[in-house]
C-alpha cells in the first residue's frame, strides 16, 4: 500500500521514523482523489466564441508540485490553434503556437493575483 510497493525504486535508505511520515495510497487518494480536477472545461466554448482563434493562448496554472512543468510540456508539444500558427509560425525568434510556459500573473501564483500581476509568459 505505501510507495514500497514500487519494486523499481531503492528505498533501503528511507528510515522507520521517514517511512512513518509517508501516507498511505488510501490515505492519498481519499484526500485528493483518484482523478485530476480540471477547472475550467466548462468554460471553453465562451473562450472560444470571445477569442479569435489567432489571438488564443493557453498556459497552465496550478500549486507547486501538481504537475504544472509536465502540463506546460504536453500542450507545447501537442496543441496549437491553427490560424495562430499560419500567422506566427512555430519555430523562430517571432513564433507564437499559442501555447504559453505560464499564465500572465504567474504558474504558482494565486487566483486573486489574476488580472493584476503580469508576468512574462
Amino acid at each position: 500500500e505505501t510507495l514500497k510497493s514500487q519494486n523499481n525504486i531503492n528505498f533501503s535508505d528511507i528510515s522507520k521514523d521517514t517511512w512513518l511520515q509517508i501516507p498511505t495510497w488510501t490515505q492519498i487518494t481519499e484526500l485528493y482523489g483518484t482523478k485530476p480536477i480540471v477547472v475550467g472545461l466548462d468554460q471553453c466554448q465562451t473562450f472560444r466564441d470571445a477569442v479569435p482563434e489567432e489571438h488564443r493562448i493557453i498556459a497552465p496554472a496550478g500549486l507547486f508540485n501538481t504537475g504544472t512543468n509536465l502540463i506546460a510540456q504536453l500542450l507545447e508539444h501537442n496543441c496549437y490553434f491553427p490560424k495562430r500558427l499560419r500567422l506566427y509560425g512555430r519555430h523562430g525568434k517571432n513564433a507564437r503556437p499559442g501555447v504559453a510556459w505560464q499564465t500572465p500573473w504567474g504558474k504558482h501564483s494565486p487566483p486573486e493575483f489574476r488580472n493584476k500581476t503580469v508576468e512574462d509568459p
